[in-house]
């Protein structure tokens, strides 16, 4: 048996395990990340593209063991209760009339922060010719960075439609159709809104934690009745990312549009579909495992910068690492049309920064931390409680793609804001008095 049937079959079993024994609540961090994480080990087995190489015996053991090391450290601080069935917000003590106030608020926001960095940047990334030439103008190495209030700003988008769907729920049932049909289209503009940054990971965040937070909230049902229904989810969610991941490359570099369509028209009909969603899951551990060959000797440790770039830039004297360029120079070494690629899954910047110790290390704090977070949520439950563990779930399962918390904490804004309008909407906030 060759190691790549081996480590899919052992990657497999445990991402089975865990689904099977987290059944009762899938928003516990150890399956949110256990489960996607397994199944993109075993997926990227296959090896269907001419990019990926076999696996070292090391680097298996890194992304086994790493794997694990989450999913022990997450189970042990957060516990075995479930949050599902155990959280609940009470729909009457929250304002219909308030939630369209600050959802209206939010978004007003929204368009405030997105006619700021169009001015900045010289055009709306969603209506140029090449959005991500635009968008590249506020990274690192753009003219002109971008400051961090106006994404506060812009997260208004996102914010003021879970806000609608929100006024949606909890609204009384004799609401006339109009006012109903007014809030989705509130709900409708502010999902443009968000897409105004061509970004499908935003489009799908803000997607996915309403979903989520949806799931927190309804009632259990029998296990297999469960399992079927988030099966069935999962993998709606899994075309739209790969169908926003071709509408992107349909408006970007020429070279990564040809690479796709070439490894499309290569694989059996069977599997053409599947292409794009494919390289979303192979990819990211592909450039782990040549960030794994390559460092020390090719690229010096960065010894913890790399996970820490969320940091304020006074605490990089030096300039912040270009993790995102190395990964990149990493995966064009094969030369020919290529992918642009710049993301190695959680695992890759904790190699850059310590090789596998920093993986072993790395994971058993984040499970320790995501752990810790989901039971104090659970705790506290409620509006606020429900948010976080929504965030949580999301932040964990992106962790086989990357790890927000490395270069974003704009989660601590979003989760302040969430606090102040579930206390405004439920009455908590006073009214401001009135001026004599």
């Amino acid at each position: 048996m060759s190691s790549s049937v081996l480590t899919a079959i052992v990657a497999g079993i445990s991402a089975g395990t865990i689904l099977w024994l987290g059944r009762r609540d899938l928003s516990r961090p150890a399956v949110a990340f256990g489960v996607p994480w397994f199944g993109a080990v075993a997926l990227a087995q296959l090896r269907l593209t001419d990019v990926e190489q076999p696996w070292s015996t090391g680097f298996t053991l890194i992304a086994l063991g790493g794997g694990a090391a989450f999913v022990v450290a997450a189970t042990l601080a957060s516990g075995t209760a479930p949050a599902r069935g155990a959280l609940s917000i009470e729909r009457r003590s929250l304002r219909e009339r308030r939630l369209v106030a600050a959802a209206l608020v939010l978004v007003a926001a929204g368009v405030a922060g997105a006619a700021y960095k169009a001015h900045q940047l010289g055009a709306v990334a969603l209506f140029s010719d090449n959005p991500d030439a635009v968008r590249a103008r506020a990274g690192a190495g753009g003219d002109r960075n971008l400051p961090s209030w106006s994404s506060a700003l812009t997260n208004g988008f996102y914010l003021g439609m879970w806000c609608a769907l929100a006024a949606v729920c909890v609204g009384r049932s004799d609401r006339s159709h109009a006012r109903t049909a007014g809030l989705w289209l509130l709900a409708a503009v502010a999902l443009l809104g968000v897409s105004l940054e061509a970004s499908r990971n935003l489009v799908l965040f803000a997607l996915a934690i309403p979903a989520i937070t949806a799931y927190l909230l309804a009632r259990p049902r029998g296990s297999a009745r469960q399992v079927a229904w988030v099966t069935a989810a999962v993998c709606l969610l899994a075309l739209g990312v790969s169908g926003l991941f071709v509408a992107r490359l349909a408006r970007t570099e020429s070279s990564a549009r040809s690479y796709v369509d070439g490894e499309i028209e290569r694989q059996p009909a069977a599997l053409r579909p599947l292409v794009p969603l494919y390289l979303n899951v192979a990819f990211p551990l592909e450039a782990a495992r040549r960030l794994e060959a390559a460092v020390p000797d090719q690229l010096p440790y960065g010894l913890g910068g790399n996970s820490l770039t969320s940091l304020p830039d006074a605490a990089f004297p030096e300039g912040k690492p270009g993790f995102g360029g190395d990964v990149s120079g990493l995966m064009r070494t094969t030369g020919g049309d290529r992918l642009s690629w710049a993301v190695a899954t959680y695992q890759g910047r904790l190699l850059a920064d310590l090789g596998w110790q920093g993986v072993l290390l790395g994971s058993l704090l984040l499970g320790l931390g995501f752990g810790a977070l989901y039971r104090w949520a659970r705790t506290i439950g409620g509006f606020l409680g429900t948010a976080v563990i929504a965030y949580a779930v999301y932040y964990a399962a992106y962790m086989t793609y990357d790890n927000l918390l490395s270069f974003t904490l704009i989660a601590v804004w979003d989760i302040a804001v969430i606090a102040l309008v579930g206390a405004y909407c439920s009455g908590r906030v006073a009214r401001p008095a009135a001026s004599s």
